[in-house]
């Protein structure tokens, strides 16, 4: 399981907020408790729209380990939120 927490730091209103969690090729996803899976190309996406000052979140993605990853091999897991700022 992947917890993955978001937060909106700073003083201004984002707009447009979308959270992209990618997973590797080694990882096959079972579930998440908010948004989708992009199947094309492994992507968990969850279409927050507005985020408020301090305003935050989470979700949960549940993935499994591909039974031929040899043992001791590092996999990378990355999440990415672009937006729009307010004042955009």
């Amino acid at each position: 399981d992947y917890v993955v927490y978001y937060k909106n730091v700073s003083n201004e209103q984002l707009r447009d907020v979308v959270l992209r969690v990618s997973l590797p090729k080694e990882l096959a996803f079972l579930s998440t408790t908010r948004g989708y899976l992009a199947e094309e190309n492994n992507t968990v996406v969850l279409n927050i729209g507005n985020l408020f000052p301090q305003e935050e979140g989470s979700i949960t993605v549940r993935a499994q380990v591909d039974s031929t990853v040899e043992s001791g091999k590092i996999i990378v897991v990355t999440g990415n939120v672009p937006y729009t700022d307010r004042k955009s």
